[in-house]
C-alpha cells in the first residue's frame, strides 16, 4: 500500500513549500510513471505540431509582401502555437490535479491507470477555464497592469476548485475569490517562489541551446556569412526544451494545490468539522 499524503491541513507560508516538496519526493516515481502514460505522448505530438507551426511562420515571414501588417500577420500565424501551449497546460493540469484528487479519495492506494476516466472528464472543462481566464487577464492587463496581476493570482485557484470540489466553471471562479480573501498576498508570494524555481530550471535546460546558438552565430559572423539561427534543428531542440519547461510547471500546480487546501481549512475547517462529527457519532453509539 502506497503512503497517504495529508492534503487537508492548515499551513503557513514556509510549510506550504516544504510540504509541496515532500509530496513531490513521496510521489516522484508514481507521478513520473503517470506522466509517461498520459503527458509525454501528448507533448511529443504537440511538439511536432509546434515545430511545423514555427517553420510555417518563418516561411511565411520570408515570403511576406511589403503591404502586409507585420504585427497582424505575426499574431495570426502565431495563434496555432498559443493554442498548442494552452492544450499542453490543460493536459498537464488535468493529470496533476486528477492524480492528487485520486490520491485524496483513495488515501494514496491507487495506480496511474485508474486516472484515465478522470482526465477525460475534466480535460474539456480545464481547457475552457484556461482559455477564458487567459482572455480576462489579458483584457484586464491592457487597461491596468495591477488588475491583471490580481486576477492572475485569483484564477490560479480555479483549476483546483474545479477538480477537487467538482463544480462548474462559474462557481469555481466565484469560489476562488471567496477563499483567497485576506490571503491574496500569501498566495501571490507562494506563486512567485514556485515561479522562480521553474524559471531557474527553464534557464538551466535552455543553456545548451543558447550556447550552441551563440557559437554558431559567432562562427558565421567570423566567416562573413549570414547566421542561420532558425534552422530545423534549432526548432526541434527548442520544442524539446519547451516540453521540459512545461513539465516543470508541475511545481507551480502542486504549490497552488497545497495552498488551496490550506486556505479551505482556514476558511471552513472541513477536516475539524469531520472529526467533530465522527466523535459525536461515537459518543451517540
Amino acid at each position: 500500500m502506497e503512503p497517504h499524503f495529508e492534503f487537508r491541513k492548515i499551513r503557513d507560508f514556509g510549510t506550504v513549500m516544504n510540504h509541496s516538496f515532500d509530496f513531490i519526493r513521496q510521489e516522484f516515481k508514481r507521478l513520473g510513471k503517470t506522466f509517461l502514460i498520459y503527458v509525454l505522448p501528448f507533448f511529443i505530438l504537440s511538439g511536432i505540431l509546434l515545430v511545423y507551426s514555427q517553420m510555417s511562420l518563418l516561411d511565411s515571414l520570408q515570403n511576406m509582401t511589403p503591404g502586409e501588417s507585420f504585427g497582424k500577420f505575426t499574431l495570426l500565424r502565431a495563434i496555432p502555437s498559443y493554442i498548442i501551449q494552452i492544450l499542453n497546460y490543460t493536459v498537464l493540469t488535468a493529470v496533476v490535479y486528477g492524480y492528487m484528487d485520486l490520491h485524496l479519495k483513495k488515501k494514496g492506494d491507487f495506480t496511474p491507470e485508474e486516472l484515465w476516466p478522470g482526465v477525460l472528464r475534466i480535460g474539456l472543462k480545464l481547457f475552457m477555464v484556461y482559455f477564458t481566464t487567459f482572455v480576462m487577464i489579458i483584457i484586464a492587463s491592457i487597461f491596468l497592469v495591477v488588475p491583471g496581476i490580481y486576477l492572475g493570482v485569483v484564477f490560479m485557484l480555479v483549476p483546483p476548485v474545479l477538480i477537487f470540489e467538482e463544480v462548474g466553471m462559474g462557481t469555481a471562479m466565484n469560489r476562488s475569490f471567496d477563499i483567497i480573501k485576506d490571503n491574496w498576498w500569501k498566495t501571490f508570494g507562494i506563486i512567485i517562489i514556485a515561479g522562480l524555481i521553474v524559471y531557474i530550471f527553464s534557464i538551466v535546460v535552455s543553456l545548451p541551446l543558447i550556447i550552441t546558438t551563440a557559437l554558431k552565430t559567432f562562427h558565421a559572423v567570423s566567416a562573413n556569412q549570414e547566421p542561420q539561427i532558425f534552422s530545423t534543428g534549432y526548432l526541434v531542440m527548442s520544442s524539446i526544451i519547451s516540453i521540459f519547461q512545461t513539465l516543470s510547471y508541475t511545481v507551480i500546480l502542486i504549490f497552488v494545490a497545497i495552498q488551496y487546501f490550506s486556505l479551505v481549512e482556514v476558511k471552513e475547517r472541513p477536516t475539524l468539522q469531520a472529526k467533530i462529527d465522527k466523535l459525536a457519532e461515537e459518543v451517540n453509539e
